[in-house]
């Protein structure tokens, strides 16, 4: 769990959560987002607090967020330790269904969003482009 890519950013920070940690997580995204994309934050928070939560249910019950800066994109890597063997994938909600809206919530918030699975862990990553200054 301890390589800085996509394609070798600058990892800029490393948040582990767990349930009971999901405010602080929420703070510590918002603080990094707003440094990059000020004007992104409120979905940046959102989108990697619904990952959390599939984490939290899906992925172990706990997780970590990397946060890189590849040049052009912010990237909030949130991995779990998600031993299933399946890729979870992205669906469209049901109006009616109770659950079933965080990959679909997060990929519309992002520029991107990527899944890959291995072994023992599942990352779902958040690309953000970011606008030239």
């Amino acid at each position: 769990m301890d390589d800085a890519t996509p394609e070798t950013g600058r990892e800029l920070a490393r948040i582990a959560f767990g349930r009971s940690d999901l405010h602080d997580l929420r703070s510590a995204v918002a603080d990094v987002a707003s440094a990059h994309t000020p004007d992104r934050v409120s979905d940046i928070v959102l989108a990697v607090h619904e990952l959390a939560v599939n984490s939290i249910m899906h992925g172990g019950g706990e997780g970590v967020v990397h946060v890189l800066h590849t040049g052009d994109e912010l990237v909030f890597d949130v991995r779990d330790a998600d031993g299933s063997g399946v890729v979870p994938a992205v669906r469209s909600p049901t109006p009616d269904a109770l659950g079933g809206r965080g990959l679909w919530l997060a990929q519309h918030l992002a520029d991107a969003l990527t899944i890959s699975h291995a072994a023992r862990e599942t990352s779902v990553r958040l690309h953000l482009r970011l606008r030239a200054s």
